[in-house]
């Protein structure tokens, strides 16, 4: 039983070791590892003390004096941007003002031609009307030659028949 005792005694201790051993390979390895995450954020706060170092610079180089000149540029930039759509604008009046008088004289064309066309309807049909007159006089005239003629000869063939 002493054995038995000295055998768990020997056997905790061993394990009392090992479990130290095992402490101190995780509080190395965390210890590498808080370090590295620690390098890791003081880079983070280098790179924005460097962004904001920056953006101070910036900010000081905007004087008056720069901010003056910013404004006459954007100032210039939309005066000639507005004059352009004036210009724009005047150009698209006078085309308007183009289409509505061609219109206008566009209307008034075929407000004549229509004019034109009842005036002169009438007469068309009346002069129609009075060739087609002429032409059946000028049938019968010509069937009045024919049967005269005809006539001329019967009478001139039976005079020549008695003589």
């Amino acid at each position: 039983m002493q054995n038995w005792i000295d055998f768990a005694s020997a056997l905790t201790a061993v394990i009392s070791v090992i479990a130290a051993v095992l402490a101190w390979v995780a509080k190395i390895r965390w210890s590498k590892e808080f370090a590295a995450a620690k390098d890791e954020t003081i880079k983070a706060k280098e790179a924005e003390i460097n962004l904001l170092k920056a953006e101070i610079q910036s900010l000081t180089e905007l004087n008056p004096m720069r901010l003056r000149e910013y404004f006459k540029s954007v100032t210039q930039q939309l005066e000639e941007y507005n004059d352009d759509l004036q210009n724009k604008l005047s150009g698209a009046q006078e085309e308007i003002r183009t289409l509505k008088q061609l219109r206008s004289e566009q209307n008034k064309k075929d407000d004549l031609s229509k004019e034109f066309k009842e005036l002169v309807a009438p007469a068309l049909d009346r002069i129609v009307s009075i060739m087609a007159n002429q032409d059946k006089i000028n049938n019968n005239l010509l069937h009045q030659l024919i049967s005269q003629e005809e006539t001329i000869r019967s009478i001139k063939d039976t005079s020549d028949k008695t003589d």
